[in-house]
């Protein structure tokens, strides 16, 4: 788990690891703060669960993830946000999907919004075998549990992808390691009836006060989507797929405009410009 900035959000995973109904598992927390400020609760849970505590001096969400890769010991890895939570029984599932079905390769599971506790888009009910289309839907980082072996043979994330100061594009690294996998030729499958909780990662006008949190908010969802172009690029994906993903967003922002939402019309208009600038490989700071 990398972390940085927070403290009761790292406390409340490390709780919800200890009523896991499965315990054979470890914890190695990559903490990415300039100061102490995860000390005492590590000292306090590392006499309850097993935990590593590693510090690394660079940020960036991609590298932290992969010092914490190297130092992980067991057959099973995930990489929950420091604002995941686990349901009591999840690890134990995931222990028995793997044991039953030894030709899965990896896991994903469905992402259901911490406060409402219910998924953040319809998943269906179905279990699917994910491929370079359902990955951009059906897969995140947080929601992904893959063997040791795939690591070893594809490497860990890209880190010039992912939030944090060290990467050149602001995220999607959680839809490379799948391509990547799937590259690879391992099995990797979704999982509705599984899920981890994770705040929503929609907001609304209302949700966000005028000023610079908006232009913060803009700025990230162009970063994002010019890191989804990027990906697509650096995975040769055909040029229909390509023109197909601007035409959804081109859509959405004409549905904004005849709604009178500017809101979302410059959050539509900050994903349209970053998925081009991607396609084109432009890193543009915004």
């Amino acid at each position: 788990m990398a972390t940085v900035g927070r403290k009761e959000e790292v406390k409340s995973f490390i709780q919800c690891l200890e009523k896991q109904s499965y315990q054979n598992f470890e914890l190695i927390i990559v903490d990415q703060n300039d100061n102490n400020l995860l000390d005492n609760i590590v000292n306090d849970y590392k006499k309850k669960i097993p935990i590593k505590h590693i510090k690394v001096a660079q940020k960036g969400l991609s590298l932290a993830r992969n010092a914490g890769i190297k130092k992980a010991g067991g057959d099973i890895i995930s990489f929950p946000d420091d604002d995941c939570l686990y349901p009591h029984d999840l690890l134990e599932k995931i222990r028995v999907f793997f044991y039953d079905r030894p030709n899965v390769d990896a896991i994903s599971t469905a992402w259901h919004d911490s406060l409402t506790r219910k998924p953040i888009r319809d998943y269906g009910v179905k279990e699917e075998t994910v491929d370079k289309i359902k990955v951009w839907t059906k897969v995140s980082s947080i929601t992904l549990f893959l063997k040791r072996v795939v690591l070893n043979q594809i490497g860990g994330f890209d880190e010039k992808l992912g939030i944090g100061p060290s990467s050149s594009w602001k995220g999607a690294e959680d839809k490379d390691l799948p391509l990547r996998i799937l590259q690879a030729k391992f099995k990797l499958v979704f999982s509705p009836r599984l899920y981890v909780f994770h705040p929503s990662p929609d907001f609304t006008a209302e949700s966000l006060p005028s000023g610079n949190k908006r232009k913060q908010y803009f700025k990230k969802v162009y970063g994002y989507s010019a890191a989804a172009g990027y990906v697509m690029r650096k995975h040769r994906y055909p040029l229909y797929l390509k023109g197909g993903a601007v035409t959804v967003i081109f859509i959405k922002l004409i549905i904004a405009l005849m709604k009178l939402d500017f809101f979302m019309v410059k959050v539509r208009f900050a994903s349209l410009t970053g998925r081009v600038d991607g396609f084109i490989n432009r890193v543009v700071e915004k």
